[in-house]
């Protein structure tokens, strides 16, 4: 009798070679405040699978952030102290713009 191990989940975006073990990035996106919800989630799901791996990277560290932090750097209260999240603030916005969400 062997070891059986249970299946990995893969979800796959669609138009994107890039997958996402166990959802983790969009479970990581829905961060249970709608206005955060409603710029992270269109932005995980459109933009990040084209982005380059150093910005999928900054990107997993953005989302490390307390959420009252990220509410406060995309409602535009208060600006990152990093460069790199004020680049990824900059361009969830810039999407968000463009879907007409803001």
């Amino acid at each position: 009798m062997g070891v059986s191990y249970p299946l990995k989940r893969v979800y796959y975006m669609k138009n994107s070679n890039i997958n996402l073990d166990d959802g983790k990035l969009l479970w990581a996106c829905r961060r249970g405040m709608l206005e955060l919800d409603l710029l992270l989630l269109p932005y995980a799901k459109e933009v990040y699978p084209k982005l380059s791996i150093e910005d999928q990277q900054a990107f997993w560290q953005f989302l490390q952030c307390p959420d009252q932090d990220l509410f406060d750097w995309l409602m535009g209260k208060k600006l990152p102290e990093h460069v790199e999240s004020t680049k990824i603030v900059t361009a969830v916005l810039s999407h968000a713009r463009k879907l007409d969400i803001t």
